[in-house]
């Protein structure tokens, strides 16, 4: 397909779904891509572009969960959690020392 620069083109797309058709303007670099990403996919444009949407949703609730964590870890009694990256890492290597020396050293005399 050849590049047509900032013109736009029409995607029509049918989800065969109660909603009928819609009508989508994209540039036409955009709209180049996705055709030549359906049909290396071997997927009609409607397929793949639903592929798209729900690789998306999972992407964001990916993200959302992780959020989630992360707020959870921070408001939790963990002692580490309101430390920095640095300090962390401090933490655990003393531990591990504690550890090797509770653990291995004897080993070692």
């Amino acid at each position: 397909m050849s590049r047509l620069g900032p013109q736009l083109v029409n995607l029509y797309y049918n989800f065969h779904m109660n909603t009928g058709t819609r009508t989508l303007e994209l540039p036409v670099a955009i709209f180049e891509a996705f055709i030549n990403l359906a049909e290396e996919l071997n997927l009609q444009p409607a397929q793949a572009l639903a592929n798209l949407v729900d690789t998306e949703r999972a992407r964001l609730e990916r993200i959302r969960i992780w959020r989630e964590l992360v707020k959870d870890v921070q408001q939790s009694a963990n002692p580490l959690a309101q430390k920095s990256k640095e300090e962390i890492v401090e933490h655990m290597s003393k531990t591990r020392q504690t550890i090797w020396g509770a653990e291995y050293a004897h080993l070692y005399r």
